[in-house]
């Protein structure tokens, strides 16, 4: 093999930890301006899907996980991601080169910079947008409730002074999109 660069695997990352998988097949993996076999990754079987799907919904699930996180917690795991993918980016740009053929000059200047960029954006986006929930109101209606950008929903949740005011913004705010939308309407 004349590349430096190789891509092998013998395990699968299924629900945060590499497993071995279930069968022996393998896929080789090639690089696409030579067709060199550069090394090979598990070839997965139906029961590592089952695995794998079964490890998802439990991390869904999960009440300390992603989708019990403030959006702060989230804003700041986004951070950690982006710091780990520029800390390997040129290791990453080397190997998108080789497997899909971009030339590495050009992977240097995507691959290696853009996957950082856009976390770090999401990490900014869920800092910088305000979020809503929708809720059961008391007889049966929905309620969109509105908190400032980058604060947790719960912790207005437990302050029973603030939940007039709530309300009332909410209200307020979807009168203002139903007004909107309206508008938008007639215009076309």
């Amino acid at each position: 093999m004349s590349t430096q660069t190789t891509i092998d695997s013998a395990e699968l990352f299924i629900g945060g930890e590499w497993i071995p998988p279930q069968g022996s097949g393998r896929i080789s993996v090639l690089a696409a301006s030579t067709e060199e076999v550069v090394g090979s990754v598990p070839d997965g079987t139906n029961a590592d899907i089952d695995v794998a799907v079964r490890a998802a919904r439990a991390a869904f699930e999960d009440q300390s996980g992603w989708s019990a996180w403030s959006s702060e917690d989230r804003a700041q795991a986004l951070e950690r991601l982006a710091g780990a993918l520029a800390s390997r980016g040129e290791e990453i740009a080397q190997r998108v080169s080789l497997q899909n053929g971009m030339p590495i000059s050009f992977a240097l200047q995507v691959e290696a910079v853009f996957p950082t960029l856009l976390a770090q954006y999401y990490a900014g986006l869920i800092r910088q947008t305000a979020l809503q929930e929708d809720r059961a109101g008391l007889l049966a209606e929905i309620t969109a409730v509105i908190s400032d950008a980058g604060s947790n929903i719960r912790n207005l949740e437990s302050r029973p002074d603030r939940q007039n005011a709530r309300v009332e913004a909410s209200l307020e705010i979807t009168d203002k999109k139903v007004a909107a939308a309206k508008k938008r309407a007639k215009a076309k």
